[in-house]
Parts: structure tokens; C-alpha cells; sequence
């Protein structure tokens, strides 16, 4: 029976939370006239997708690496992460189905009052069995499908399976293979000019990129933290500027992303400096983000993340609806004319995707959670630590 120490990083959640947020703003972008859809920052907003996997990369390995090095199941460790990741997802998937049903079978749904929601109805079923297999995101499929930002679950899955097979065959010597690991992907996305721009294709490779570079930023964080940890509680003055710092260059980076496209393979790496810095959390800013709603953002931003194309498509259907001028924001017709109202609008939004997520998150994924940590605790090789697997998505 294996007992080892549970990573949790309280601050890392909150930004885990923000991340996701920025990705809902992102896929709001093309319906309402607002200020922040004037900020290239929201318009690349996408981007934070390479947050969460290097995140991911970062906690995975801090709560498991040692306990595979030294037997931990395979079988276990996959079954707490297919439990973590699948019940929401297929709950959605099923949703979206339906839709997809009503809209082939039922006459007058086949000419949909809004043409440009997110979902393109019977045409997405031919997708289906990718979706239910969570295989979407492996380069399979032509195109994004039914809940889109979903891609990202898959590629995450089996990115999981890849390294913890690593780790296991590897053990102590995962080290140089993750660099290998890294190397090999950053090289073939930038040769081919895809960068971190890759989903539905190449979105898997994109993944195990920014995972490898979290999960050895945690080896090079488990090797300092002794000495660098003291140091940060005592100089929390120079911590806050180096937090502080980090927000600006990640608000910047991603800001020029789309002017200097090639360059965006060193953002896991700069996510990975922010992650590094924060895991102290002994600044200023990680006083804040360790406050109740910043956390709770952090525990819903799973369904954060899953739940935003559903409410940006009825928010779409709504202001399509609604009575009001158009304006053309980057080339796009979108709803009102006031900024200040579109802002509004964006605030009202982000207010419904989080309500929403608290309520999947007690609804279905603590319940689907804690089915398959029981699962996993009568497994064979059962150990004590089953009921206290960390959150590592987005």
C-alpha cells in the first residue's frame, strides 16, 4: 500500500479558473459589440488553451510521477482520469445529439433561426463515434465537432495514458525523455508552421508539447522548492514584482501572438515561468487569487471551460432575437451599438457561464468524480490516497 504526499496548489487553481474565462471570452468575440473585443488580448485569448496543458503537465506529475515510479496501476490512474474528464463530457455529447436528431427528423428545425451557432446540426452526427470514444482530438477527424472546445479533453486523455506509460517504463530516467519528448514535438509543430494553433489535427501533439514542458517544470520545481520556498515567504516584496511582471508579459505575448505567429512556441514556457512563480504563492497577487470566488472559479473551470460554446450559442439565439442596431466590429456584424452596453452584455455572460458551471460541477462532476474514485479504490492494488485525486484540467 502506497502512501505519498497530495499536491495541491490553491493559487494554480484560481489562475486555472482566469484561463478558462479568458477562453469563454474568446468564443464570444463574434456576437456583441463591446470594448473587450477590441483587445487583441481577448481575440488570441485561445491561446490559454497551452495553459491548461502545461498546467496539467505540472500537478499530474506532482501527484504521480513517484507513485508510478513505484507501482502505482496504470489502470487506476487512467480510471481516475477517464472519471474526471468523461461524465461532463458525455452529458454534453448527448445534448448535442439530441439536437442533432430533433434537427434531422423534425422539419421545422431544419432551417434554425440562428445560422451561426455553434453547432451545425445533423451535419455534426457523422462525428459522433469520435466524440464518444474521445478520440476527436487525435487527428482523426476532418473538422471540429459538436462541443468544439472539447478537442482539448481528448487530446489531454490520451496525452495522460502517453506519459504515464513513460513514467512507468522509464522510471527515474523520465527526465531526458521529457526534454526528448518536447524537443521532438516543438520541432515538428514549428517546422510545419502549426505552432500551437493545432486542434482537431494536431492538437495532440500540441498537448503532449505543453504537458512535457509542465511536467518538467514540476522536476525542476520538486529540486529547488526546499531552498527557493523559504527564500520566496522571505522576499515577498521582489515575489509580487515578479508576479506582477509575468502578468504583463503573459497579457503582452498573447496580445502581439498574431503579429509574430512562430513565436508562440515559447508561450507554454512563459506560462511555465508564471506557473513556477506562483506555485509559492507569496506575492500579492497570489493573496488575491486566493481568495473564495477566485477558488471557486478555479473548482468549477472544467465546466467553465465545457459548458461556454452552450451559452454563447443561446446568447446568440437571444440577441438575434432581440430588437437593435448591428455594428461591424474586426469585420464582423455584431449586436448593438453601444459599447458600454456590449460590455454589459460580456459581464451578464460570464456571470451564466459560471452559474452554470457551479451547478454541473456539484451536479455532475463531483458525483461522476467520486463514482469512479470508488471504482478506483476497489481496484486491485488499492491505496490510500484514491479518494484525493487532484483537478488537473481546465
Amino acid at each position: 500500500m502506497f502512501k505519498f504526499e497530495q499536491h495541491r496548489f490553491r493559487v494554480l487553481d484560481s489562475w486555472r479558473g482566469l484561463a478558462a474565462c479568458f477562453v469563454a471570452l474568446f468564443h464570444f468575440r463574434n456576437f456583441v459589440y463591446s470594448h473587450l473585443f477590441q483587445l487583441d488580448f481577448v481575440n488570441n485569448a485561445h491561446l490559454f488553451v497551452d495553459f491548461f496543458f502545461v498546467l496539467s503537465g505540472f500537478v499530474i506529475f506532482a501527484n504521480y510521477e513517484e507513485k508510478l515510479q513505484q507501482g502505482y496501476s496504470l489502470w487506476k490512474f487512467m480510471l481516475l482520469r477517464f472519471g474526471r474528464l468523461y461524465p461532463l463530457h458525455f452529458l454534453l455529447l448527448m445534448l448535442v445529439t439530441l439536437y442533432c436528431l430533433a434537427e434531422l427528423y423534425i422539419p421545422a428545425m431544419q432551417h434554425p433561426a440562428m445560422p451561426d451557432s455553434p453547432f451545425r446540426g445533423a451535419g455534426e452526427l457523422p462525428y459522433f463515434w469520435s466524440q464518444l470514444l474521445l478520440a476527436h482530438g487525435l487527428g482523426i477527424d476532418d473538422r471540429l465537432s459538436f462541443n468544439r472546445p472539447s478537442w482539448t479533453v481528448s487530446a489531454e486523455f490520451y496525452t495522460y495514458a502517453l506519459f504515464a506509460m513513460l513514467v512507468l517504463l522509464f522510471k527515474n530516467r523520465i527526465g531526458p525523455v521529457l526534454v526528448l519528448i518536447a524537443a521532438a514535438a516543438g520541432y515538428y509543430l514549428y517546422s510545419r508552421q502549426i505552432y500551437i494553433y493545432g486542434t482537431y489535427d494536431y492538437g495532440f501533439l500540441r498537448c503532449i508539447y505543453s504537458f512535457a514542458i509542465g511536467a518538467l517544470l514540476w522536476r525542476f520545481f520538486a529540486r529547488v522548492e526546499s531552498v527557493a520556498a523559504p527564500i520566496a515567504r522571505r522576499k515577498t516584496a521582489l515575489i509580487s514584482a515578479l508576479e506582477i511582471l509575468l502578468v504583463m508579459a503573459m497579457i503582452m505575448a498573447v496580445t502581439i501572438s498574431s503579429e509574430m505567429i512562430e513565436r508562440t512556441m515559447a508561450l507554454p514556457f512563459l506560462f511555465a515561468a508564471a506557473i513556477f512563480v506562483f506555485s509559492f504563492e507569496a506575492g500579492i497577487l497570489s493573496r488575491v487569487l486566493s481568495r473564495k470566488p477566485f477558488l471557486l472559479i478555479g473548482a468549477v473551470s472544467y465546466s467553465i471551460y465545457m459548458l461556454q460554446i452552450f451559452i454563447v450559442s443561446a446568447f446568440a439565439v437571444a440577441l438575434k432575437l432581440l430588437p437593435g442596431p448591428e455594428s461591424a466590429l474586426e469585420g464582423r456584424m455584431v449586436w448593438g451599438d453601444n459599447l458600454w452596453i456590449g460590455d454589459l452584455v460580456v459581464i451578464l455572460y460570464l456571470f451564466v457561464v459560471v452559474a452554470a458551471a457551479i451547478i454541473t460541477y456539484y451536479l455532475v462532476e463531483m458525483p461522476g468524480r467520486d463514482y469512479f474514485r470508488k471504482l478506483a479504490g476497489r481496484a486491485p492494488d488499492g491505496d490510500a490516497t484514491a479518494n484525493k485525486d487532484p483537478n488537473s484540467h481546465g
